[in-house]
């Protein structure tokens, strides 16, 4: 095998015809006469000892070898496509740009708080952001068109070119319906008791959609039929509110209609899942500045924003809550990767203004051992959010007392 003469052209040649699925296409599109690019893709695979391609009823297609080389050659492309970027960003006064993925319920509140937290820091940093299911965002990650992706992790990363951080066993998820369904009233429901009830779910892909299948299999039961079933949690929030219907949720999509009275958790103690929320990202992945920066952003918010369990089912699932401490920032992002200064003060200590809660709205953390009866702290993230909270609001004070 003789790699010492491959260039990137070569690969990019190599990628034009798998993505075009015909020579001439290809060919067409790159700007050179078709055997040109035959000729280049013989070189290619006389350089490696393999064949890349074969024809078929749908065209050019790559073999085993031929995949192997296209998902390493389109990361080679993202890589120098990303570093292109950041000499320019640096070249012109920006701050670069990224590309972040997230499933539905992380577009909710916590993706757009982070990056609004980043774009304070960094003004002139460009994010592109993509939601959709893990199935669409998968594809994109791996071939090195997103940078990361915010989602609920199962126990290993879903591809073997990936890696995942977790930064926080983040909020609980259960039977959400509208507070007039004839069920949000009653106590302690079994999967039983939900038979025969209209659902409204994700798409079977979805991590959660399986989660709410396995409990009702361990209870020897069939899993829900949907009436609808729905890859948008925008719609599916809305088509909640409209009819009796149950979804199966995490709390963090629906915590302010629930806050407002409009939707409750039902009290089903066997359908309540815990997840596990975080980062997944390319092996080796070397983020730049600001993409660590928004690592730190989400890992920051997702320490302090935990969700305090309220309903009856959610205290039926606090014995099972693991005893240690959220992951923070320090510790949520791949190893290697080039770090950021962190900026800013820390202030703690501030008073609350109820019972669980800062006087920003921030959940607080129960402090471990010895401490007087609902006594609270701060944890570190909580702190700086805190503290960025009460400057915002004392300078709309002051503006406003201007005018």
């Amino acid at each position: 095998m003789q790699t010492d003469h491959l260039d990137s052209r070569q690969l990019r040649y190599f990628l034009a015809v798998i993505e075009h699925g015909a020579l001439r296409r290809a060919a067409s599109t790159l700007g050179i006469t078709e055997p040109a690019l035959s000729k280049s893709i013989r070189q290619l695979e006389a350089a490696l000892g393999v064949q890349l391609l074969e024809r078929s009823a749908r065209g050019m297609v790559p073999t085993g070898f031929g995949e192997v080389l296209a998902a390493h050659a389109r990361l080679v492309r993202a890589e120098m496509t990303h570093a292109l970027s950041e000499i320019a960003a640096m070249r012109g006064g920006q701050a670069g740009r990224i590309a972040v993925g997230c499933t539905p319920s992380f577009a909710n509140l916590l993706l757009p708080r982070a990056c609004a937290a980043l774009l304070q820091r960094f003004p002139k940093v460009q994010i592109a952001v993509t939601d959709g299911l893990m199935d669409q965002l998968m594809p994109q990650l791996v071939s090195g068109a997103l940078d990361l992706v915010v989602a609920t992790l199962g126990a290993a990363p879903p591809h073997h070119l990936l890696e995942q951080k977790p930064f926080a066993k983040q909020d609980l998820a259960g039977v959400v319906a509208r507070s007039t369904h004839p069920l949000a009233r009653r106590r302690r429901l079994s999967l039983t008791a939900l038979a025969g009830q209209g659902w409204v779910l994700t798409p079977d892909s979805d991590f959660l959609r399986g989660q709410l299948n396995a409990r009702f299999a361990e209870a020897g039961l069939a899993p829900p039929v949907p009436s609808a079933e729905i890859g948008s949690i925008l719609f599916l929030r809305s088509l909640l509110l409209e009819a009796d219907l149950l979804a199966y949720l995490p709390l963090e999509v629906v915590r302010r209609e629930i806050a407002e009275g409009q939707l409750v958790m039902l009290d089903v103690p066997a359908a309540v899942h815990r997840r596990t929320s975080g980062l997944l990202f390319r092996r080796r992945f070397q983020p730049p500045p600001v993409t660590a920066a928004l690592m730190a952003e989400l890992c920051a918010l997702t320490a302090a924003d935990q969700l305090s369990p309220s309903s009856a089912s959610t205290q039926a699932a606090r014995p099972n809550r693991p005893a240690s401490p959220p992951i923070g920032p320090s510790n949520c992002r791949p190893s290697g990767n080039r770090s950021l200064a962190s900026t800013g003060s820390v202030t703690a200590g501030q008073p609350s203004n109820e019972p669980g809660t800062t006087k920003a709205g921030l959940p607080v953390e129960a402090r471990p051992g010895g401490a007087a009866p609902g006594a609270v702290t701060l944890t570190k993230a909580s702190q700086r959010v805190a503290s960025t909270a009460w400057a915002a609001r004392a300078a709309a004070r002051r503006s406003r007392s201007a005018t």
